[in-house]
């Protein structure tokens, strides 16, 4: 999966609006309202439809494809993570692991579940994560947020 993003640039409108704004409580709790034969309905500001879209492209683009190197794998926080990666020259050489990403900028930590010849390498704070033991590694890394987005 590619690392699209949607809106993640924040702009500043001449007025003081800015292109990203998280909708009232109130439309978040009860959706918008739809228009009727006596009322026009709630128009849709571009900002709350920003945020909707960059909240929805952040929670499916999580999905990190990269080589033996590893970097930027995990890079949300406060997240379950899953590591798989194999060797393309030799794909009876393979790593699974899990593990998880703590809040505040902390190194993500992962057990290895299966393994035949690779092994993980070091980790860092930014989420990179090298494997070692194959000649022509892929790795892909799945994160998924607990709570919030």
């Amino acid at each position: 999966m590619s690392n699209i993003s949607f809106a993640e640039n924040t702009v500043s409108y001449p007025d003081g609006q800015q292109n990203v704004n998280q909708p009232p409580d109130s439309t978040l709790l009860s959706g918008f309202i739809p228009e009727t034969a006596g009322a026009r309905g709630q128009p849709l500001p571009a900002q709350w439809l920003n945020w909707l879209f960059q909240k929805i492209f952040r929670l499916i683009n999580r999905d990190v494809v990269t080589d033996a190197n590893g970097v930027g794998l995990f890079k949300y926080e406060n997240a379950a993570i899953r590591l798989e990666a194999i060797d393309r020259d030799n794909p009876a050489n393979f790593l699974v692991a899990v593990g998880f990403k703590p809040a505040g900028g902390g190194v993500h930590t992962l057990t290895v579940v299966s393994s035949n010849t690779l092994t993980l390498g070091a980790a860092n704070a930014a989420g990179d994560q090298a494997v070692s033991g194959g000649t022509d590694v892929i790795v892909t890394g799945y994160t998924r947020q607990l709570g919030d987005i």
